[in-house]
This record gives structure tokens, sequence and C-alpha cells, in this order.
């Protein structure tokens, strides 16, 4: 059975319980998408393909939002000096591509 495919029901609304709140809301859509993907793939006797996809797609987006929420809050940011780390500068800090140098 995939989650997904019942009406009503969104990868927001599973991370979402009553008495969750929105700070916690991408901590639990990662460990709810985890361990059901973990399920699935202990499962050897699963054919169902499309919902082990599903289940690894869901935790890609889970990850992708917490670390969303994370960045947000300003983690990521800084290297242990505090002082700002070279990706959190931007784009003006990356090595030209290499079809950028042929010019």
């Amino acid at each position: 059975m995939n989650l997904l495919d019942t009406p009503g029901v969104t990868p927001n609304s599973l991370a979402t319980s009553p008495g969750t709140t929105t700070d916690e809301a991408p901590y639990r859509r990662l460990a709810r998408a985890k361990l059901r993907l973990d399920r699935l793939e202990r499962d050897a006797t699963t054919k169902d393909l499309s919902a082990l996809t599903a289940a690894r797609v869901e935790f890609a987006l889970a990850a992708r939002d917490l670390a969303d929420t994370l960045v947000a809050l300003g983690l990521g940011s800084e290297n242990a000096d505090g002082s700002m780390s070279d990706a959190a500068k931007g784009l003006a800090t990356l090595p030209p591509a290499p079809w950028e140098t042929r010019r």
C-alpha cells in the first residue's frame, strides 16, 4: 500500500500530526520516510517496485526539506571558527566551469 495514493494524504500531512510543532515536522517527516524505506528494502518478497521507488523519492525529498530548514536556521553556513564557509559565500567563490575556461 502506498500512503501517498491515499486521498488527502500528502508528504507534509504525514509529517505533521496533532501535537507536532512545525519545527519538528521536517525531522518527523525524515524519520518516517527512513522507517518506511528501511521496511520496504528489508522485505525481500516485495514485488512493488513503484512503492520502493516512491519511498526512496520521499526520503530524498524529506532530507532536502530538513536540510533547507537547517540552512534557514543558519546551520551549515559557518566554519568551526565562526567564519563564513566558501559554500555560504555564494556562487562568486566557485571556480569557473570547464566550458567557461576555454574561451
